[in-house]
C-alpha cells in the first residue's frame, strides 16, 4: 500500500534540488556580472568567461534531473515497485565533480 509520507518525502527531495540547482544558477550569474563589471572597469579582459556560465548549466542539469527522479520515483510509488537508481546519481555526481574540477584550474586556484 502506498503510502503518503513517501510522496511527502519524494516532494521535499524534489524542491531540496530545485533549492540548489537555483543556487548554482544564481552563483554563475553573479560571477558572470561581476567578470563583466571588472572588464568594464579595468578595460581589460579578466578571467575566462565561462566559468558563471559552466555553472548555470550545471544548476540546469541539476533541476532537470531533479525531475526526472521526482518524476520516475512518483511512478514507482503509485506501482508499488520502487527501486533506487544510483546509475544516474552517480553520473550526475561524477559531472559535476569534472565541471568543478576545471572551474578550479581555470580560474587559476591550483594546488
Amino acid at each position: 500500500m502506498v503510502n503518503p509520507s513517501d510522496h511527502l518525502a519524494n516532494k521535499r527531495t524534489f524542491l531540496a534540488w530545485i533549492r540548489t540547482g537555483i543556487a548554482l544558477m544564481g552563483f554563475g550569474f553573479v560571477i558572470a556580472k561581476f567578470q563583466l563589471f571588472l572588464r568594464l572597469i579595468l578595460k581589460e579582459a579578466v578571467g575566462k568567461g565561462y566559468t558563471g556560465s559552466l555553472l548555470i548549466i550545471a544548476g540546469v542539469a541539476i533541476i532537470a534531473y531533479a525531475l526526472y527522479e521526482y518524476l520516475e520515483t512518483e511512478k514507482e510509488l503509485k506501482n508499488e515497485r520502487f527501486q533506487a537508481r544510483t546509475v544516474s546519481a552517480v553520473i550526475l555526481a561524477i559531472a559535476l565533480i569534472a565541471i568543478s574540477i576545471f572551474l578550479v584550474f581555470s580560474i587559476g586556484i591550483g594546488f
